[in-house]
């Protein structure tokens, strides 16, 4: 490596998505809550890395270069892009719904920058990189079926393997999108033997692996993938491939993954066929249909949901303090969020790819890679489809779109005839064009500051969760109250302060309750049992009119909540609304009854 090289903007550009393909599958931090927050900041970092780096190279070079032949995968996704900002500062929610939003824009300009910063010459060294994060997750996930796992996590899901990508689902899902790298490998002839045979030995533990999760669907989707490869190698296959190594390889993979289907234990909860995400579904559903064609906004979905959410799904999850966060389905959710327009606009990215990359399959040139891609890229649709949050899952989503991406630069290299066609945007030279690379530098290192003051902030929140579980109230609201707007558990940390005022039983902690759960409801208006905790907070108080108007929309979005019935029915006789009390009284006992009656979840 040269000083050339280091000055190239399309080296940092490549750098950045090597650390994410390398880092998201396998990174985690224990201080965080639930393990993802280090992923969520290191895609931010890596995003922030390539997006400056792009802009500043082209505005060094005094204009931005789009060659023609990318236009069709650009033009959708530029849409998307876009939308998606407008939708976000028109939504009135915009502190809740901010994570996903993010998440959502990292996504498309990942896809983006990989078609106007790479070329096909990078190609071999990110897949390779990727596959050293999916053996990575393999190998632990193996190890954790011996019971060999080091960390505080182990058994967390029963039998049910997780490795580093989240619950078992998520990485099953992650494993269909992942392990066509190894098919890539063992078909390129030009890669060395050793690496060669060390793909396809992982490949065929991988097929274990999906198995010792007990996603079945997925499993399904693997098996199918596989055959989508095999189909693909035989009807376009070159004399220079090696047939053998690729059906042995796949093949192998198959036969393991079968025979170790009798030993694969009992699906989880969130299992993608399961009542619970069928019913998320159903419910999904019906909030898309009252999404017309502007949608609710990016990262919203969570935030309207539980105006949809049925009893039923209440019973199923055995608790009432829920947070639905996904649909269960992309296309739902596209729908939800982004409205009519925004999911056409994402069909049409992910149409025009898979049939430009189905066309560019049958070209000689990196056949295996684009074959390898294009199946990898469907079975990401595929549990995109069935999966409660894979496709919004750090690791999986970002590299859903990172192959896609990889795909149609595929596709797009293999059209010569547009291939020396540029669409150039021109950028102002002189001195003020310098002054514009500071303030690209400058704007991504505020923002990456940022990225870190949220990781930061999310590290004060499990703090906060320590010293509440231990009583220390004081300390707890030190700790939440130095979470920031804007971090994953800002809203979270804000609703157990409310809680923490109303436990703590000093002078003028019932009416900061209030305050806190009234700040809560403007960012998320029915936040998990915000209504309910208002409202005993407003009836220690004697404010009854107030706590009548909060428990009844607590019993409105969960009409099978016992307690909440009862102290409504106590508020009502307080009041003198006798038979409003009767009624509500009525429906405590059926709430029960529905309980009693309800089979627990057996993991």
């Amino acid at each position: 490596m040269n000083i050339h090289t280091l000055k190239s903007w399309r080296f940092w550009v490549v750098l950045s998505f090597l650390a994410l393909t390398a880092t998201l599958p396998v990174a985690f931090y224990l201080k965080t809550y639930d393990s993802v927050t280090i992923k969520y900041t290191i895609m931010q970092l890596g995003a922030l890395l390539a997006l400056a780096a792009w802009l500043a190279g082209g505005i060094y070079e005094e204009r931005f270069e789009i060659p023609a032949r990318t236009l069709p995968f650009v033009v959708p996704a530029v849409g998307l892009f876009v939308w998606n900002i407008a939708r976000f500062l028109t939504t009135p929610y915009r502190i809740a719904a901010f994570d996903g939003f993010i998440i959502q824009e990292i996504f498309l300009l990942s896809f983006m920058l990989v078609l106007l910063s790479f070329s096909t010459k990078n190609l071999k060294q990110l897949i390779l990189t990727a596959a050293g994060g999916w053996a990575v997750t393999v190998l632990y996930g193996l190890v954790q079926h011996f019971g060999l796992d080091p960390f505080i996590w182990k058994g967390a899901f029963g039998q049910n393997i997780f490795s580093t990508i989240g619950n078992p689902d998520f990485f099953a899902a992650y494993l269909v999108v992942s392990s066509p790298f190894a098919f890539m490998i063992v078909a390129d002839i030009s890669m060395p033997a050793p690496l060669r045979i060390s793909a396809g030995i992982l490949s065929v533990i991988s097929g274990m692996v999906i198995v010792l999760t007990g996603a079945f669907p997925e499993m399904i989707i693997y098996l199918a993938m596989s055959a989508g490869f095999i189909a693909l190698a035989l009807n376009r296959m070159d004399p220079s491939d090696p047939k053998q190594a690729i059906l042995a390889t796949i093949l192998a993979t198959a036969i393991c993954l079968t025979a170790f289907a009798y030993y694969a234990p009992k699906p989880t909860l969130f299992s993608s066929t399961g009542p619970l995400t069928a019913e998320i579904r159903r419910a999904s559903f019906e909030m898309a249909k009252k999404a017309g064609w502007s949608g609710f906004g990016p990262g919203s979905f969570w935030i309207h949901y539980p105006s949809f959410r049925s009893q039923k799904e209440i019973l199923l999850h055995h608790k009432h303090n829920i947070e639905t966060d996904h649909a269960g389905n992309e296309l739902l959710e596209q729908w939800i969020e982004g409205g009519l327009l925004g999911l056409f606009l994402w069909l049409a990215i992910f149409g025009i790819t898979l049939y430009k990359g189905f066309k560019a399959s049958a070209l000689r040139e990196f056949s295996s890679y684009t074959r390898g891609l294009l199946v990898s890229v469907c079975g990401s649709l595929a549990v995109s489809m069935i999966a409660l949050n894979s496709p919004r899952n750090l690791s999986l989503g970002w590299l859903m779109y990172f192959n896609a991406g990889l795909l149609a630069l595929l596709a797009a290299n293999d059209d010569p005839g547009k291939a020396e066609k540029v669409l150039a945007i021109p950028v102002p030279s002189g001195p003020f064009r310098r002054f514009l690379v500071i303030v690209v530098i400058a704007v991504g290192c505020l923002a990456a500051h940022f990225a870190l003051l949220m990781f930061r902030s999310d590290i004060y929140h499990n703090y906060g969760i320590f010293y509440s579980k231990n009583d220390k109230w004081d300390e707890a609201i030190a700790a939440y109250s130095k979470e920031l707007p804007g971090s994953r558990s800002y809203l979270m940390g804000q609703y157990f302060l409310g809680n923490i005022f109303q436990d703590r039983g000093k002078p003028g902690d019932l009416e900061k309750s209030v305050e806190q759960y009234r700040k809560v409801r403007r960012m998320a208006p029915d936040y998990v049992q915000v209504h309910f905790q208002e409202a005993k907070a407003l009836q220690r108080l004697n404010r009854m009119p107030e706590a009548i108007t909060r428990m009844e929309r607590q019993v409105q979005i969960d009409p099978v909540c016992e307690d909440a019935w009862l102290t409504l029915g106590g508020l009502y006789r307080k009041t003198g609304d006798t038979d409003k009390a009767k009624s509500a009284e009525q429906k405590a006992k059926t709430a029960k009854a529905l309980w009693e009656t309800q089979p627990a979840f057996k993991q």
